[in-house]
């Protein structure tokens, strides 16, 4: 778990050093920031689609799935 949080936080950092090794005398590339721009618009969507997905009552709680029977029975939500 340590090392993907180390490497999320390092991959910007490697992005940048890739763009300034292939491009090391020009400046960013015309297509860079519209495409910053069409990600940072993509996660703001998907932030607010599970924002509003179905997160279930307040006054409910989960019961996860067990095995009854020889029978999986699902997670579930149940009254309190």
């Amino acid at each position: 778990m340590r090392l993907i949080e180390i490497l999320l936080f390092l991959s910007p950092f490697a992005a940048f050093a890739v763009l300034r090794l292939v491009l090391p005398e020009r400046g960013l590339p015309a297509w860079v920031l519209p495409a910053f721009g069409a990600a940072v618009v993509a996660i703001v969507a998907m932030l607010l689609v599970y924002w509003s997905s179905e997160s279930g009552d307040g006054n409910q709680t989960y019961v996860p799935a067990r095995i009854e029977d020889g029978r999986v029975i699902p997670g579930h939500a149940a009254p309190r």
